[in-house]
């Protein structure tokens, strides 16, 4: 039945082994997937965001990540769909949320210049559905002590297609409390303009896949050009996804694309990776007490 909803609905599956195989091994991960919080499985790890034109960093988008003790890393697009069916990824945004929170605050009291470095976190359907989702966040957000306007939550196209009028109510309560909102995977989805018009949101994020085709195909380079000069006419910001070559950059710089994430520039990283890897290359003047205490973070 599942099978067969997957595929469009309105059809039938044959059930064989290789079906049977699938279930069992989608019932097994559920099953780890319910221990993993409690034996702390998960981890969070941090992408920067760069000003294209400047080089300066921007912030960071973070990321969950599931370290199995058996099968080793579990890829997110295995595992995340999962915790929306469940319910799991109620929790699990809170924690990351809490997280990210307390590693952006370190940041801040690092260094008086890491005090302008913002923080975008995924905001799930789930979540959008939760009856306490600000009043929760913005309970966080002042137990850290972090400013508002540099948290930004990111809800993709498709769910905002789906669930146009709870996204809406939910975004605009989260920009009453201040903070920024900005619409994931953005391409993929066909909204429509009329709603992209009235959504109450700051960023756009270009979907990788089009980032990816721009070395190779001018009807990509087109498409991103087309978002970026959307975006400018609305008023928003852009982040392009996925950078990995000087040819992307070069491109995106060209059309004036804001905001840039990608391998060109850094891998996902944990926490004390970033402050010796990230933070001590785009700060390259920092005090050597700040220096000495990301590498004593790094070694431990």
């Amino acid at each position: 039945m599942y099978r067969a909803k997957a595929h469009g609905r309105a059809r039938c599956e044959i059930f064989d082994e290789k079906m049977l195989a699938r279930a069992q091994e989608q019932l097994r991960l559920e099953t780890d997937l319910h221990l993993a919080m409690e034996r702390e499985e998960f981890h969070v790890v941090y992408q920067p965001i760069i000003e294209l034109e400047t080089d300066r960093l921007r912030g960071f988008e973070a990321l969950l990540r599931w370290r199995h003790p058996e099968r080793g890393l579990i890829p997110p697009t295995k595992f995340i769909p999962l915790a929306e069916e469940t319910g799991l990824i109620v929790p699990l945004g809170n924690w990351i949320f809490t997280e990210a929170c307390r590693r952006l605050r370190h940041w801040h009291d690092l260094d008086p210049r890491f005090r302008e470095l913002t923080l975008a976190v995924n905001l799930s359907l789930r979540q959008v559905y939760s009856a306490d989702l600000e009043e929760e966040i913005a309970a966080l957000v002042d137990e850290a002590g972090l400013n508002p306007m540099l948290l930004h939550f990111e809800i993709t196209e498709n769910t905002l297609i789906e669930h146009p009028n709870q996204v809406t109510k939910v975004l605009l309560r989260l920009k009453r409390h201040g903070f920024k909102v900005a619409i994931d995977d953005f391409g993929t989805g066909y909204s429509s303009l009329a709603a992209l018009q009235s959504l109450p949101v700051d960023l756009l994020k270009i979907d990788q896949v089009f980032v990816a085709r721009m070395d190779e195909s001018g009807k990509a380079r087109q498409i991103v050009a087309t978002i970026v000069g959307l975006a400018r006419a609305l008023g928003h910001e852009v982040i392009a996804e996925g950078i990995e070559t000087d040819a992307q950059l070069k491109e995106l710089r060209r059309i004036h694309c804001t905001l840039g994430q990608g391998h060109l520039f850094s891998p996902p990283l944990e926490g004390d990776a970033v402050e010796e890897e990230v933070l001590t290359r785009y700060y390259p003047d920092l005090p050597k007490p700040v220096r000495r205490e990301a590498g004593a973070r790094r070694a431990r």
